[in-house]
Order: C-alpha cells, then sequence, then structure tokens
C-alpha cells in the first residue's frame, strides 16, 4: 500500500470484539522527511474498513462507511449507512467521497450493499 509516493504503507488494525463495536486502525508511514510515523484513524464500528486501489495507481483508498448516519434515522440495527470514501494523503485522511472521480464508484458501492 502507498500514498501516491514511492513510500510503504503499513495498515495496524485491531479489533475489540463485542456488539457492536470496535475496530482501531493505524497507518504507519514514512513522513515527506523519512521518518516513520502513526496516522491514527481512531474507533470504528465493526471492520467496516476496506483499503482498495481503485485509481490503479498504487495510491489507496479507505473505503467504509458514514458512522454519522447510524442513530440518526432509526435504531442502530436498522441503520443503513452510505458509503465513505477516503484518501490517505501526507499523513492525514480526507473524505473525497463527493469527489466527481468517485462519483460512479461510490454509486457502485451503495447500490451493492443493498439487499
Amino acid at each position: 500500500m502507498t500514498d501516491g509516493s514511492s513510500s510503504p504503507v503499513h495498515k495496524v488494525a485491531l479489533i475489540t470484539g463485542g456488539a457492536p463495536c470496535c475496530t482501531m486502525t493505524e497507518i504507519l508511514f514514512a513522513s515527506k522527511s523519512g521518518n516513520w510515523q502513526f496516522a491514527d484513524f481512531g474507533y470504528r464500528d465493526g471492520d467496516q474498513l476496506s483499503f482498495e486501489n481503485v485509481t490503479g495507481t498504487g495510491n489507496y483508498l479507505v473505503i467504509g462507511v458514514d458512522e454519522s448516519f447510524n442513530y440518526t434515522f432509526d435504531c442502530y440495527a436498522c441503520s443503513r449507512p452510505p458509503i465513505k470514501i477516503e484518501e490517505f494523503k501526507d499523513g492525514q485522511l480526507n473524505d473525497v467521497t463527493r469527489e466527481p472521480r468517485f462519483r460512479d464508484f461510490a454509486i457502485d458501492l451503495n447500490l451493492s450493499l443493498k439487499g
């Protein structure tokens, strides 16, 4: 996995178990100065994150769900949060879900989860 540079990026995920929680995910990456750093993605519900190279560039995207929808319109178990696409760049996760370059990909992912 890379962040678009030539430096490697490694994912560390720890699952706490239980219902409905939690996965703590961190990324170990080489900063621009060459030092290794951790980027904390915080706790996410379940193990819903996947890392995919959808652009074919080696720059992986973090695919998950928008957890702000949980409990907002219905009970947790009844909630169907939409896909959230984030790009890891310069040690930060950036929400790119609404960017035009990912529109068709996001629609396809959301449709594949219905059912």
